[in-house]
């Protein structure tokens, strides 16, 4: 016999509940996506023995607000020097700005990723990668 409504609900409820503290955990202090990642597949766990529909909602609204926090990440290249070097013309710290071209850029290039650009104006990693 398969799980009550009012359980799965029950279920459902919670783990939305779960992903809307994520994702304002993520936003408020900058989190990592491995870190982001963890969480959610904790929740996601916490639902294994539940219908797919329960499932399903919950995934379908966790990708609903990943996509629009994804919208707040700036993507910058990492130089020799530590300096975050933007891609987004209308920011200061865009690489033509500074006086590089994107071929510079990427051939100087230690790293590159996406940022949280925190309201007081400090960057924090959300997936950074080695360059070459």
């Amino acid at each position: 016999m398969g799980m009550h409504f009012k359980t799965a609900y029950s279920h459902r409820d919670r783990a939305i509940s779960a992903c809307k503290d994520l994702a304002s955990r993520a936003q408020i202090y900058g989190m990592r996506s491995s870190a982001i990642s963890d969480d959610y597949k904790a929740i996601l766990d916490s639902i294994d023995k539940c219908p797919q529909w329960v499932k399903q909602y919950v995934r379908g609204w966790f990708e609903c607000a990943r996509e629009s926090w994804r919208l707040k990440l700036v993507f910058f290249y990492t130089m020799p020097d530590g300096s975050l070097l933007s891609t987004h013309r209308n920011r200061d710290d865009y690489y033509e700005k500074c006086g590089l071209g994107p071929r510079e850029v990427y051939e100087q290039a230690t790293h590159s990723g996406h940022y949280w650009v925190m309201p007081n104006g400090t960057k924090r990693p959300h997936f950074v990668s080695k360059m070459k």
